[in-house]
C-alpha cells in the first residue's frame, strides 16, 4: 500500500517529511510536491539535511538513527549484523514478513542478537574509554602550548628587557667616551664606517 506524505521546509535548511507508519521517507532536494496532504495513519517525522552524506563514523544524530558505517559494511560483508543494520527499512520490512517460528527458535535467534548486541556495547564502550583518553591528552597538549606560549612571552619580554638594558647600557658608554674627548653629545650624527 502507497501511502501518500507531506514535507515542508524549515527555516534551518531542512525538509521535514511526514511519513505514515510503515511507509520509507525519503530525502528531498528540491521544493517537495504539496498535493499530497492525506495520511491515514499516525505520522512520524523524519529530519534530513538536504544533500547529506553518509558519515564514516556513523555516529548517532538527534534526528533519527546512525548512518551506516563502514565498519557496519565491513561486519555485514562477513555474515554479521549491527543495531544499525538492523533498523534499516529493508530489514524491518523483512522481519514483519517474517514465517511464524517456534518458541526454541525464538529464543535461539534471540540469544544471537544478544551476543552481537553484547559485543557492540563493549565496542562502543572501549570507542568510549579511547575518546575519552585521547580528550586527556588533548587537554594535557593543550595545557602544554599553553605554557609554552607563556614561556614563548617570558622569553620575548626577557630580550627586550636586555636590548633596552644594552641600548642603555651602550649610550652611557658613549656618553662616556665623547666626555673623554670633550665632543658634546648632541653634535653625533650618523657617521658612515671606513
Amino acid at each position: 500500500m502507497d501511502l501518500p506524505s507531506t514535507a515542508e521546509s524549515t527555516s534551518s535548511g531542512r525538509y521535514e517529511e511526514t511519513v505514515p507508519i510503515g511507509a520509507s521517507p525519503k530525502i528531498f532536494t528540491e521544493q517537495p510536491d504539496r498535493s499530497l496532504l492525506f495520511s491515514p495513519l499516525k505520522p512520524v517525522t523524519y529530519r534530513f539535511p538536504m544533500n547529506s552524506q553518509a558519515s564514516r563514523s556513523g555516529r548517532r544524530t538527534c534526528n533519527g538513527p546512525s548512518e551506516i558505517s563502514a565498519l557496519d559494511h565491513q561486519i555485514a560483508a562477513g555474515g554479521g549484523t549491527t543495531s544499525t543494520l538492523e533498523i534499516t527499512p529493508d530489514r524491518l520490512r523483512a522481519s514483519k514478513s517474517k514465517r511464524s517460528i517456534s518458541p526454541r527458535e525464538r529464543i535461539e535467534e534471540l540469544t544471537r542478537a544478544d551476543g552481537y548486541l553484547r559485543q557492540e556495547l563493549a565496542h562502543y564502550k572501549e570507542k568510549l574509554r579511547a575518546a575519552d583518553a585521547c580528550h586527556d591528552q588533548t587537554r594535557k597538549a593543550q595545557e602544554m602550548v599553553a605554557q609554552a606560549y607563556d614561556t614563548v612571552i617570558r622569553a620575548h619580554d626577557m630580550i627586550e628587557d636586555a636590548l633596552e638594558e644594552f641600548d642603555q647600557r651602550v649610550s652611557v658608554s658613549e656618553r662616556a667616551l665623547l666626555d673623554y674627548w670633550q665632543i658634546p653629545f648632541d653634535t653625533i650624527r650618523e657617521v658612515k664606517p671606513f
